[in-house]
């Protein structure tokens, strides 16, 4: 079976690099990670801190973070609970990052309270978001090719889902309510699946949705480039104190 996380990880590096540079990491620094889930970009920062340094990956996904602590250091630990309910020393970190994590959570502004509270005066808050439906195909093209052959929960930009935080309105809105002030944000395209078989990928992330294959694969032949098929799609990236 494809290993889609690895595959994904592949095609974000750059996304995962900005990310770190964007929250200034480097050695000897204390970084909460949110939504850590297989390691993006835990693993990395980790690597940055060294040993001097410490991570804090928090997700409660039991299965995935067993599969990161094999890949980490002594200077790592985890927190396997949801991220408006982990543990933490008031001010006891340098940097918090979360990246595709936020809007998955039932109530991102109780997160962002939460993380804010654990930061150090002038620390900072980077996060990876996705744009909107339009812009992201990954998501966008096997949901329309689904809705076609099943009924689909409507759009939504207030739910959990990776509209969730996919605008700017959004974004302010609920950063403001948990008492963050927005420094930067920044667009990236970048590709997260790259697959001949893209309904192999559609059946693993979204198993309930019907996707007939030829209708797929026409859907998406139009993101084939060099002859190989990605989608992705524009991901802002959120730098906030």
């Amino acid at each position: 079976m494809t290993d889609w996380y690895a595959r994904e990880a592949r095609l974000t590096v750059e996304v995962s690099e900005r990310m770190l540079e964007l929250a200034g990491i480097r050695s000897g620094m204390r970084v909460l990670d949110l939504a850590t889930g297989r390691g993006e970009p835990l693993v990395r920062i980790a690597h940055r801190v060294g040993p001097t340094g410490l991570v804090v990956g928090v997700d409660p996904w039991m299965d995935a973070l067993e599969e990161t602590r094999r890949r980490v250091g002594e200077n790592v630990q985890f927190q396997a609970v949801s991220a408006d309910a982990f543990e933490f020393v008031p001010g006891s970190f340098e940097a918090v990052t979360s990246r595709w994590g936020l809007f998955s959570m039932p109530d991102p502004v109780a997160v962002l309270r939460r993380a804010r509270q654990a930061l150090k005066p002038g620390g900072c808050l980077v996060a990876a978001l996705w744009a909107e439906y339009e812009r992201i195909p990954w998501y966008s093209v096997p949901r329309e090719v689904a809705a076609r052959f099943g009924q689909l929960p409507p759009l939504a930009y207030d739910r959990p889902g990776p509209l969730r935080l996919a605008t700017l309105e959004l974004i302010e809105r609920d950063f403001g309510a948990a008492g963050w002030v927005l420094e930067h944000v920044e667009e990236r395209e970048c590709a997260i699946v790259e697959a001949e078989d893209l309904g192999e990928w559609v059946r693993f992330f979204f198993p309930s949705w019907v996707t007939p294959a030829e209708e797929l694969q026409r859907a998406a032949e139009p993101y084939r480039k060099d002859g190989v098929l990605r989608l992705g799609g524009v991901t802002r990236l959120v730098v906030a104190r």
